[in-house]
């Protein structure tokens, strides 16, 4: 997952809301975050892709983490966030609110952590 930082321009979970001091700037560390949040289950984070990134692309690319319109399962979800829960505001009011149009919401189910860091990093890396 290291190797892909370049791919990715945010990364937004529940610790970095909780505490701003924890906020991830440096991007350098994505690797390191995703390892310690694949290790349980249950977590809930945000990316957003690169520019010039399909979020779609990236979305069909991944084999384990299941599109869905919910997250609430111990599968891992995904969902393109402006695309759906936000579309209907438009692409200027969800720019407002600092939605990205790349934005993806992860909900982390109870796979093999390898298995989905292998799973993202493919996906990214097809990209």
């Amino acid at each position: 997952m290291a190797a892909n930082q370049a791919l990715t321009t945010r990364i937004v979970f529940a610790e970095t809301i909780a505490n701003p001091r924890t906020q991830v700037a440096d991007l350098k560390r994505i690797g390191e975050l995703c390892g310690e949040l694949f290790r349980s289950y249950g977590s809930l984070l945000s990316f957003e892709l690169k520019d010039g990134i399909d979020c779609f692309d990236f979305l069909n690319r991944l084999k384990l983490a299941i599109p869905a319109s919910n997250l609430g399962d111990t599968r891992t979800l995904i969902i393109p966030v402006a695309h759906t829960i936000f579309y209907e505001m438009g692409a200027e009011r969800r720019a407002s609110m600092g939605i990205a149009e790349s934005l993806i919401r992860v909900s982390v189910g109870i796979e093999d952590s390898a298995d989905l860091l292998d799973d993202f990093s493919s996906a990214l890396e097809g990209c």
